[in-house]
């Protein structure tokens, strides 16, 4: 399990009023697809897909997504810089918090997207 910093508002700060969408730092959404197809890109009309579909995991502060996600056997981790759209793949052989240690970022707790998406859901029924 991953720690948690800086991120205490992962189910308070829905600045979008939809269900399919998590807002993230910098103009990033998770964006939810068809049968768990969640992905992640930036907010504008055809923008490229930061982290294409089957992102299963995922977690922020105020300026990196960490993400887990399937690919087809496989599976891939990576860390978002959403202030240079840059994507670091990282080792799923490695300790997670060392690399992010490494790299100088905060640990980030990784949370089950559809958890997520019913957390959204259950907010935006009860407001």
């Amino acid at each position: 399990m991953f720690s948690l910093v800086g991120c205490f508002n992962i189910i308070e700060d829905y600045r979008d009023t939809t269900d399919d969408v998590i807002v993230l730092p910098n103009d990033y959404r998770l964006f939810k697809g068809n049968s768990e197809l969640h992905y992640i890109a930036k907010k504008q009309d055809h923008s490229p897909i930061v982290a294409e579909s089957n992102v299963y995991m995922i977690g922020w502060n105020d300026r990196y997504v960490l993400y887990k996600r399937k690919i087809t056997d496989d599976l891939e981790l990576g860390i978002l810089d959403t202030k240079n759209g840059k994507v670091t793949k990282l080792s799923l052989d490695k300790n997670v918090s060392d690399q992010l240690n490494e790299l100088g970022i905060e640990n980030i707790e990784l949370k089950n997207v559809n958890t997520l998406f019913d957390e959204k859901a259950k907010k935006l029924d009860n407001s």
